[in-house]
């Protein structure tokens, strides 16, 4: 505030007192309120319009920064960032096997296998063949000489 001390507090009243009299002190008092009330609300108008431009100015601020930002492409920075010389992508290119999965997989579905070694390899429960042998039947234990 304005660091006054209680000894120069006295030393205004007394003045103000002896200038202006007993008896009108406490209309002056007021109006002085007044008055100090009138400039404090002048002062935090002018700092919320002050706090406003700033607040303005940021806002402008992070606009541009959106708007640069917004032709930002990740993938390449993740890119450029994690293998900047394309030594890591040329190590783990897998077109070639992805093109001979894709050539054996088209192979399978034409049944155009030039060479059994060739055909993939088929998981999962196959359709009985009739020129297979049959598997022996596993121990009946109604026959026990079939052990």
């Amino acid at each position: 505030m304005l660091d006054i001390g209680w000894q120069e507090l006295f030393i205004i009243a007394a003045i103000a007192l002896v200038v202006v009299g007993p008896k009108d002190l406490p209309r002056v008092l007021s109006q002085i309120t007044k008055y100090i009330r009138k400039a404090r609300g002048i002062a935090r108008e002018f700092q919320s319009s002050i706090d406003e431009v700033v607040r303005q100015a940021d806002l402008e601020e992070i606009r541009k920064e959106v708007e640069t930002s917004s032709g930002f492409d990740l993938k390449n920075e993740f890119r450029n960032t994690i293998d900047p010389d394309g030594e890591l992508s040329r190590q783990l290119d897998v077109s070639d096997v992805k093109a001979d999965i894709e050539r054996s997989a088209k192979s399978v579905t034409e049944g155009t296998a030039s060479n059994p070694s060739e055909a993939p390899a088929v998981y999962g429960p196959q359709p009985a063949d009739a020129a297979a042998p049959a598997e022996p039947d596993p121990v009946d234990p109604a026959n026990p000489q079939s052990r």
